[in-house]
């Protein structure tokens, strides 16, 4: 019996909204939403009261079916005298209420009443959960309204609402779309592999280095659990800082390298400028203690760079100043031993410089020091005896002993008096001495190290040895230094877009990192291209490939197939409707700018000279995702499912009015077979497509896609959609 209902998805909408299926479908949203919800949450009596005049009581609790039992089987009006189906709908009107219902089987029994009076309900209804639906609208769903709909006038009640809608009549809406982007909300159920992985490479018990292999065919999310892990490692590391017991680094550095974007560059050269770069210049994902650290580092070196240039300045002062007292009290000097004052007192001149300077500088003694040289000579010539002799000579040396005794006698007071600016250059001198002495003190800069190394692989790009000698410099600094990385963590992403010879040298890179104790390296990868590539480098010198990965990576791990709950929270995330603004129409002939909004459908063509140039987003109803959502099996990646939603947008987007209701009743399941099929198994989907427009054995081929899958059996409607959507296959674009 329960295989002959429908489904709650698949139930006829017309009889139970009693509403033409050329209605526009559009829900408001009310406040008795989550009421509904938890009512249906288990099997039971749901009396729904109603007000007359039309309350959209029947759109309310079909919308609640579809968002809670939307594979449950449903009954419209049964008769009672019939078996019931256990967990299954029954969906009664008042009217059609039986006065006896067989309630011990478990199922749900929703009963629409409207304008009770003085009629009561049957003996079995008497405990029914009820909610009572209202005419009105409450300021909370105007709010909504004038949300969702700005262009609307003001309303008050549900009819209204459903009045105003059907005169603006169908109205361009925007396709809408969603990038293939690596952030966002897991939705695939990743998060304890996200853990595991991420806890390992966190972890002070641990000694790097360390290597994962992420494996997973293209678009199945590796991109994406690499974020996911950089982002858990970012928690770990900053709910680390400050705690007295964590088993986690609280210092990492975490770098990304996309192997295709150097794929035409050297790769050594390419991979060490990367790290060095990201390094030196610091990056948005590096963690904030790391950065800290580094900067008060270089604050501090900062300061006694400045101290002691000060300190310098200060000195070069002093001894300009001694330089030019001492010029001045020279020739001060010389009057006062003329004069024969000593009283003077000038630090550091030399005694016998200063002797024989003034000497020289009295003409007096000069010349009688020179006469009496002569008269001596002449003496000696004449044979005079050398008593006479002795007594000119010494007449005459009488004024130049004298000078030279008067300035060995000021040097002699001179050695025993102190000078302030000796004193003072002194103490500059020391305390110079002791601030160079605390900047070599200062741990060494990995960041300033990182720096001065970039500029040289800037010259020398390629040079192998200067990569292993300077990754093997900046481990041992970091090993003695307590300012740096506890942690780098490299991600090599795009790695099977590369052409085999730069696969072969990532891996080669790889292994060179794995030699130095700080590294930790997360390759995504297909591995059918990793293998495919070994295969193609050593012909004849690998057996085994799979010998060669396991000395390259540690760990080696295969991201889990996206599966049916994971599809179905992806789908149901990229099919949410954005509103947007008010829709505004221009007229090039200078007409006035009219106001409009938008529902759900499809818009008519605007008038020649006209653009909507505001229009409003696509929303995919509640019928139309729940179809979509049970695509898992043809559908594979994340990448696939985010392309079968894009362009289900675009071709719901291009529907003309006239073909709107049957698109909704039927078609849309058409095309979303057909785009799951060309997304999902674009390299097998021609033999399909082929069989389909020719008409022969077409049943059998989409059984062989389907499999348990139910697809509608309308050979015409297939042939109707596949002309526009084969125009989304690369192979048609190929062959064009």
């Amino acid at each position: 019996m329960a295989d002959d209902l429908p489904w709650v998805r698949d139930a006829d909408r017309t009889r139970l909204l009693k509403e033409p299926s050329s209605s526009p479908g559009i829900y408001l949203p009310r406040d008795v939403d989550a009421q509904l919800d938890r009512a249906l949450r288990r099997p039971g009596v749901l009396l729904v009261e109603t007000e007359p005049g039309g309350a959209g009581a029947r759109r309310a609790v079909y919308e609640a079916l579809l968002r809670v039992l939307p594979d449950k089987p449903i009954a419209i009006n049964p008769d009672p005298g019939q078996a019931a189906v256990p967990d299954s709908v029954a969906w009664y009107d008042y009217s059609a209420t039986p006065e006896h219902m067989d309630t011990s089987t478990p199922r749900w029994i929703i009963l629409f009443v409207s304008g009770l009076g003085g009629r009561g309900l049957p003996s079995w209804a008497q405990d029914a959960t009820v909610v009572r639906v209202q005419t009105y609208l409450s300021e909370n769903e105007k709010e909504t309204l004038r949300r969702l709909y700005p262009g609307l006038p003001e309303v008050d009640t549900v009819p209204e609402f459903l009045s105003q809608v059907r005169q603006l009549g169908p109205l361009r809406v925007h396709a809408g779309y969603r990038a293939d982007v690596e952030d966002g909300a897991d939705l695939l159920g990743i998060e304890a592999d996200v853990v595991m992985l991420a806890d390992l490479m966190a972890s002070r018990l641990i000694k790097p280095p360390l290597s994962i292999g992420l494996f997973g065919n293209w678009g199945s999310g590796k991109s994406f659990f690499m974020r996911q892990l950089e982002a858990r490692i970012g928690d770990l590391a900053r709910r680390s800082v400050g705690a007295d017991q964590s088993v986690y680094c609280s210092s990492v550095r975490q770098i990304r390298f996309n192997a295709w974007h150097y794929v035409e560059a050297d790769l050594w050269a390419s991979l060490a400028t990367h790290i060095f770069d990201n390094l030196a210049g610091g990056s948005t994902h590096d963690l904030e203690r790391f950065a800290d650290e580094f900067a008060a580092q270089r604050k501090d070196k900062t300061l006694l760079a400045d101290q002691l240039a000060s300190v310098r300045l200060e000195r070069m002062a002093v001894a300009a100043q001694q330089k030019k007292v001492l010029g001045s009290a020279r020739r001060k000097l010389s009057k006062q031993l003329s004069d024969g004052d000593l009283t003077f007192v000038v630090p550091g001149v030399k005694v016998p410089e200063f002797v024989w300077g003034q000497v020289r500088r009295d003409k007096a003694a000069v010349i009688t020091l020179v006469l009496g040289l002569l008269v001596v000579a002449g003496l000696l010539f004449v044979s005079v005896k050398w008593p006479v002799a002795l007594a000119a000579s010494v007449v005459a040396l009488t004024p130049v002993l004298a000078r030279a005794a008067k300035a060995v006698t000021w040097f002699r007071e001179l050695k025993d008096r102190d000078d302030p600016l000796d004193a003072r250059l002194a103490e500059l001198d020391e305390e110079i001495e002791g601030l160079e002495r605390s900047i070599a003190e200062l741990a060494p800069d990995v960041t300033e190290y990182a720096r001065t190394r970039d500029g040289d692989y800037r010259q020398h790009l390629g040079v192998v040895s200067l990569v292993r000698k300077d990754l093997e410099m900046f481990a041992a600094i970091l090993a003695n230094s307590a300012a740096g990385p506890e942690r780098i963590v490299l991600y090599i992403d795009d790695l099977d877009r590369c052409p085999p010879a730069v696969v072969i040298k990532v891996l080669e890179a790889v292994h060179l990192l794995l030699a130095q104790p700080v590294f930790v390296v997360v390759v995504g990868v297909d591995a059918r291209w990793l293998l495919r590539a070994l295969k193609e480098h050593y012909t004849e010198m690998l057996d085994d490939p799979v010998d060669y990965l396991e000395k390259i990576f540690q760990v080696s791990f295969a991201l889990r197939p996206m599966d049916g709950p994971g599809f179905r929270r992806l789908v149901s995330d990229l099919a949410e409707e954005e509103f947007g603004d008010m829709n505004v129409v221009t007229s090039t002939s200078g007409a006035e700018a009219v106001a409009t909004t938008q529902g759900e459908v499809r818009p008519a063509e605007i008038p020649r000279g006209s653009y909507d140039l505001t229009p409003r987003s696509m929303r995919i109803s509640g019928p139309e995702l729940l179809y979509l959502e049970q695509l898992s099996s043809l559908v594979r990646t994340p990448r696939s499912a985010k392309r079968l939603v894009n362009l289900y947008r675009l071709v719901k987007a291009r529907i003309a009015p006239t073909e709107y209701t049957a698109f909704l009743d039927h078609d849309y399941k058409v095309v979303l077979v057909l785009l799951a099929v060309l997304v999902g198994r674009s390299g097998q989907c021609d033999p399909l497509f082929d069989a389909i427009e020719s008409g022969r054995d077409w049943r059998q081929e989409m059984d062989r896609f389907a499999g348990d899958l139910a697809v509608p059996d309308d050979l015409s409607a297939y042939r109707k959609w596949l002309p526009l959507v084969r125009r989304f296959s690369f192979t048609t674009a190929a062959c064009a």
